[in-house]
């Protein structure tokens, strides 16, 4: 049932017709099942087949989902930012779907989180969530910004880290040291 070899699909087509033609006679054999009736029970099997994971894909995926529920749950704002930096970058995207960065920034709001703007003194190489009051401001990268390569982000959280803070364009270009 479940092996999908694409190259031979008429030699699994006939293998599955094997398997039907066995299983119709063992259910005939074995509980006196009308041919009809394990015929119908097998289609049904074979539809579900088309959608169905093995064993160890759907152990690997419910832990995963149950690690995801969790941190949701715990570290809300950590799991939300490494959610949305995950669908920004090439592996988080989908061909032919919806922007990924987009569904997950419309979840983030959902939960309760605003979109901040940008801010040379907190944001960094990844999105970040400030607290002002009750409000959550998810603040965006540094790499989500069009120009802003890796190393003149480094270089402000550097500086940041050593003391600068921003307070205008000027402040930007030139340091006092």
């Amino acid at each position: 049932f479940t092996k999908k070899d694409i190259n031979n699909k008429e030699k699994m087509k006939l293998e599955r017709e094997k398997l039907k033609e066995e299983f119709i006679i063992r259910c005939k054999a074995a509980n006196n099942i009308e041919q009809a009736v394990s015929e119908e029970v097998f289609e049904e099997l074979e539809k579900y087949v088309s959608y169905s994971f093995n064993k160890s894909h759907a152990i690997a995926y419910s832990i995963l989902s149950y690690q995801s529920a969790w941190l949701l749950t715990y570290h809300q704002d950590e799991w939300i930012t490494s959610f949305i930096d995950y669908c920004a970058v090439e592996k988080g995207r989908l061909t032919g779907k919806e922007d990924p960065k987009s569904v997950a920034i419309r979840e983030a709001m959902k939960l309760g989180y605003k979109l901040g703007k940008p801010d040379i003194n907190w944001s960094t190489l990844n999105y970040s969530v400030r607290k002002e009051g009750n409000e959550k401001l998810l603040i965006p990268s540094f790499m989500s910004l069009r120009g802003i390569g890796s190393s003149a982000a480094e270089e402000i959280l550097t500086l940041r880290r050593n003391g600068e803070v921003y307070t205008d364009v000027f402040s930007l270009f030139m340091n006092k040291d």
